[in-house]
């Protein structure tokens, strides 16, 4: 005779192992979880037991293996079902259990742990999850930021300035390339905060850069002059796009993976430079004018993930910030690329582009 059980495998931020001791068992620590009841799916039983046993919400959660053990005081096997979770709230002892503890699975006492957490569990911990942030072979799906990870915006944004800059004597004439650009790029960053922050509009960072730029070289320009100059910038970035057919054929021959893509920006101009290099309707994409919420928003990602009926877990963001794509995606439980050659702890992958990035995952495949 066999009973089916589910049980939960949670860590927290020093991935650490969540085991629970219940009142009728005082010998061993098991995980949270238990036996399913009639005319309930497995699922549902994880989900229900860890609200009564530990007192949090489950979020997520992958099937990660099945495995057989004998009941320690009864006269039957269960078939366990271990699930790889994500909890809302910081778990507490509830009903049946009597302790809670938080074990760091390279240094345990096997001797107070059931036979199921030391046979399955924590090897499964060591080889997947642990040491398996540094592979992708799991991952499902990829979801890729736009400007600067799969399209060089800085790129044609460079070469866009650098060609106004040589037609606009009004500025050529007065002082270098290099200076005008190191002012100008002193301003972007210091606006670019209040953009995040929601306290201006992009098209306003844009006119108040320029005004600002010009007023420390003591030129005078007007708002109208300020406006038409970087419409006429970006109007030169849009016409010097090139296809990218190399880079979307790669995309789309990545067996079994779902590719996304989440972009700030405008619909009308996010839009114009899919379509001039072939992404446009190729994949999901999602632009923060149209879903309304801008990235670093965790609302961004969410809407992303609830859309597709994606698992964080079973996720990859792909993006050049950090503050925008990397720290958020890996508060919601993904798996995190950063790429641009800049490198950080916080990331588990770090590329010098997304090309190179392309090369492992095909020959980690």
């Amino acid at each position: 005779m066999k009973k089916e059980k589910s049980s939960a495998l949670i860590l927290n931020e020093d991935n650490k192992l969540l085991v629970v001791k219940k009142r009728e068992n005082q010998t061993h620590f098991i995980l949270p979880g238990g036996k399913r009841e009639k005319n309930e799916t497995l699922e549902e039983a994880l989900k229900r037991e860890i609200r009564e046993e530990i007192g949090v919400e489950l979020l997520d959660f992958i099937f990660i293996e099945k495995f057989i053990v004998q009941a320690q005081f009864d006269d039957y096997q269960i078939e366990n079902y271990m699930y790889l979770c994500k909890v809302n709230g910081t778990p507490q002892a509830k009903s049946e259990i009597s302790e809670i503890k938080w074990i760091d699975i390279n240094d345990v006492n096997k001797q107070e742990l059931a036979s199921g957490i030391v046979l399955h569990a924590i090897p499964y911990l060591k080889e997947y999850f642990l040491q398996g942030r540094k592979t992708l072979s799991r991952i499902k799906n990829f979801i890729f930021d736009w400007d600067n990870t799969l399209f060089d915006y800085k790129g044609y944004w460079e070469k866009a300035h650098r060609q106004k800059y040589n037609d606009f004597r009004k500025i050529n004439e007065i002082t270098s390339y290099e200076n005008f650009m190191r002012i100008y790029k002193e301003n972007d960053e210091k606006l670019w905060i209040k953009v995040s922050n929601g306290e201006m509009t992009l098209d306003e960072l844009r006119l108040r850069r320029m005004l600002m730029t010009m007023a420390k070289l003591k030129i005078s320009m007007t708002e109208e002059e300020a406006v038409l100059f970087f419409d006429d910038v970006f109007k030169r970035l849009l016409n010097s796009i090139q296809p990218q057919k190399d880079l979307l054929k790669r995309l789309q021959t990545m067996k079994d993976k779902k590719i996304f893509i989440l972009t700030n920006g405008t619909i009308e101009e996010q839009n114009e430079k899919l379509s001039r290099t072939g992404f446009l309707n190729q994949f999901p994409t999602y632009i923060s004018e149209d879903i309304g919420f801008e990235k670093p928003n965790l609302t961004a990602f969410e809407y992303v993930i609830k859309k597709n009926n994606l698992s964080p877990l079973e996720s990859v963001m792909i993006g050049d910030s950090l503050t925008n794509d990397i720290l958020p995606a890996k508060k919601l439980g993904m798996r995190t690329v950063l790429v641009g050659g800049q490198s950080n702890k916080e990331a588990d992958f770090s590329f010098e582009s997304v090309t190179s990035f392309l090369d492992y995952i095909e020959v980690e495949s």
